[in-house]
């Protein structure tokens, strides 16, 4: 609820109020750190009602997002023509402001309300400050003590020991950044990149549809593979990788506007899975209690590869005046992830 108050007043503030690249800055900011807040409560209520078959209701609980992508799109085109940009702007923090009503609708099961927390007594320390500075001034100790106990109480709640304990992911993260740069490149720059080769704004457009659509397929086709065993998550991944290589490398070669929407439908299918099953692999990577902040990080790792994959891709195409070189380079960094993701699972299997 509070991420989506957020988002939601940024936009407002956008549409209303700002008239400079500073206050852009500041409203955008605020919208991704509102936008940033809801990813991870999201998530957390399918892991409560779905302890069996989590990977399947997983990936419709995020099929969500894909229908945004092939509706939003054409719907946000025709706000602009119809009520001006920010006319627009105002009518899609109205639609985030629902974030708000859905927030307030997740509810825990019952035997979850339930439950009391124990706490124990803290043992107390026998560590005595030898200082004479110290027991001249007891407040300062007092007031250090408390400082050192409190940085340490807030390192503790994010779970940052995952890293050493869990080497695995630590890799993983790696994984999703790199993931994450060609995620933003696609669904950023699909349409402009069609535009660029003489693509009319109008049929360019349509690319998100088809593509969204694909998300769809990929994030309710990957469950009953993951949670029937049929193939583990990692190596889905890999392959999905793989696939979406394969489009991001032929995609600047063609100008057939038939075979960029299959391309695009492919890339979707690939992308779209490959979020969920991010999900399924920290799952199952972590213990129950370190989940939550095994996400945290997770949906901090992926939005680090978001932001660094949007002005890659647009600083390329202004230097070089298209968005091949672009492609290519995602291409290259989803061939890297295959071949990191593949030397996983054959290790596994060796040992």
């Amino acid at each position: 609820m509070t991420g989506s108050f957020i988002a939601s007043v940024s936009f407002l503030f956008t549409a209303m109020f700002v008239d400079n690249y500073v206050h852009l800055l500041v409203a955008f900011t605020f919208a991704g750190i509102g936008q940033g807040l809801s990813g991870v409560p999201c998530i957390l209520p399918v892991t409560w009602y779905f302890k069996e078959r989590f990977a399947l209701a997983n990936g419709i609980s995020v099929v969500g997002g894909s229908v945004g992508m092939m509706v939003l799109p054409v719907l946000t085109q025709h706000f602009i023509h119809a009520y001006g940009l920010c006319g627009a702007i105002l009518l899609l923090s109205g639609l985030s402001f629902h974030g708000c009503i859905a927030g307030a609708l997740m509810r825990r099961p019952e035997q979850s309300q339930g439950t009391v927390t124990k706490y124990s007594k803290l043992e107390e320390s026998s560590d005595q400050p030898t200082s004479n500075s110290n027991k001249d001034n007891p407040d300062a100790v007092t007031k250090c003590g408390f400082l050192v106990s409190f940085l340490k109480q807030i390192l503790s709640h994010f779970h940052s020991g995952i890293f050493v304990d869990v080497p695995k992911f630590t890799l993983f993260q790696a994984i999703f950044a790199l993931y994450s740069i060609g995620y933003t490149t696609w669904i950023v720059y699909l349409v402009p990149h069609a535009i660029n080769k003489n693509i009319l704004p109008n049929k360019a457009v349509f690319l998100s549809t088809v593509g969204g659509f694909g998300t769809v397929i990929g994030r309710v086709g990957y469950g009953p593979l993951v949670d029937y065993n049929i193939i583990s998550g990692t190596r889905l991944f890999a392959t999905l990788s793989f696939l979406c290589a394969i489009t991001f490398l032929v995609d600047p070669f063609t100008d057939s506007f038939a075979v960029m929407c299959f391309l695009a439908f492919v890339a979707g299918v690939s992308i779209g899975a490959r979020y969920p099953i991010s999900i399924t692999m920290t799952k199952n990577l972590v213990d129950e209690d370190q989940f939550v902040s095994a996400m945290g990080w997770t949906h901090f790792f992926t939005g680090l590869g978001k932001t660094i994959g949007g002005p890659l891709t647009g600083w390329l195409a202004d230097s070089t005046g298209n968005y091949r070189i672009a492609f290519l380079l995602v291409g290259g960094i989803d061939l890297v992830n295959t071949a990191i993701l593949f030397a996983i699972e054959i290790t596994q299997g060796c040992s």
